[in-house]
Parts: structure tokens; C-alpha cells; sequence
């Protein structure tokens, strides 16, 4: 069956999905600034990236900031992509984007291997069919691919495909 499939079908179906999911990165590159809690950045640009996120283990003044001690990986990935400045957090759904469509083609090529041979072609439209699929279907997009102080979780998912890789 995969054999009758031909080469364009294939490249059109590829080049519709990754459309759409560029327009899910380009819309990020908007929704960024009036989307989040900017005091991750301030805490973490005034402090520096080890005292920022120290103060979720330690007391005294520190730890009276007001923020959960479960969120230090927010305030990292907040801090570091607040490096380039506003660049840097606009461009996190792309990045997002990018590194589960690339966590979900090292699986699929490992998959491949196992099981047998699929082509290239095929995998490629399997695996952008999925992340398109998974990511219009989210219950929440604006959490997990626009919302920077929400980052921590796609890139917590997007870790677990490299180890599951």
C-alpha cells in the first residue's frame, strides 16, 4: 500500500501541514507581548540565572518573592530566553515547533529501523501529520505553545521524546 502512495501526494500533504504549522509558529511571534508575567526576567536579569534560581531553595528575604517552589525551571527557561531580548521569546513556539518535530523524526527513524523500512517520505508526512494533529487538538494551544511562563512544560514533554528516542 505505501509503495501505491506516489512522491507528490506525499510532498503536497507535507507542504499543506508544515503551512500550518508555520502559521501556529508565526502567531507566536505576535501573542508574546501581552501573554506573560515579565517578572521571571527581572528577577533573573537583577539577580543572575544561579541566584534566581536559588531562591526557591533558600530562606529569609529570598525566599519571600512569592513564588512556587516547583517553578525554578520557569524561571530558567524564562531568564535564558529572555537573553536576545524580546527575540528570544517571540521566537519559543518556533523553537517548540521545531524541537518536538524533530524529538518525533528521531522516533519515528528509530521505529523504522526496528520494524522494518518505511519510507522516508512517508515517515516524514506520519510524524508532521501528528504534530499537527496533537497540537490543533490541544485543549489548551495557548498554554503549551504560546505561553512563555508556560514553557517549562512543553520542554518538559519535548525532553522526553529525545530519552524516549
Amino acid at each position: 500500500m505505501l509503495k501505491k502512495i506516489s512522491t507528490m501526494t506525499v510532498l503536497i500533504s507535507c507542504c499543506v501541514i508544515l503551512i500550518g504549522l508555520g502559521l501556529f509558529a508565526y502567531i507566536g511571534f505576535y501573542n508574546r507581548y501581552w501573554s506573560d508575567d515579565w517578572c521571571y526576567n527581572l528577577d533573573f536579569k537583577n539577580l543572575g540565572a544561579i541566584t534566581a534560581v536559588k531562591t526557591y531553595f533558600s530562606s529569609g528575604e529570598d525566599a519571600n518573592r512569592g513564588y512556587a517552589t516547583n517553578r525554578y525551571s520557569l524561571t530558567l527557561l524564562s531568564g535564558l530566553f529572555y537573553l536576545p531580548g524580546i527575540f528570544g521569546t517571540q521566537i519559543i513556539a518556533l523553537l517548540i515547533i521545531v524541537l518536538l518535530l524533530g524529538g518525533l523524526l528521531w522516533i519515528g527513524l528509530n521505529l523504522s529501523k526496528i520494524f522494518g523500512q518505511i519510507p522516508n517520505a512517508v515517515g516524514f508526512l506520519g510524524v508532521v501529520f501528528l504534530l499537527y494533529y496533537v497540537l490543533y487538538l490541544a485543549p489548551d494551544r495557548f498554554e503549551i505553545l504560546y505561553w512563555r511562563s508556560g514553557v517549562h512544560y512543553s520542554f518538559t514533554i519535548i525532553l522526553g521524546l529525545y530519552i524516549f528516542g
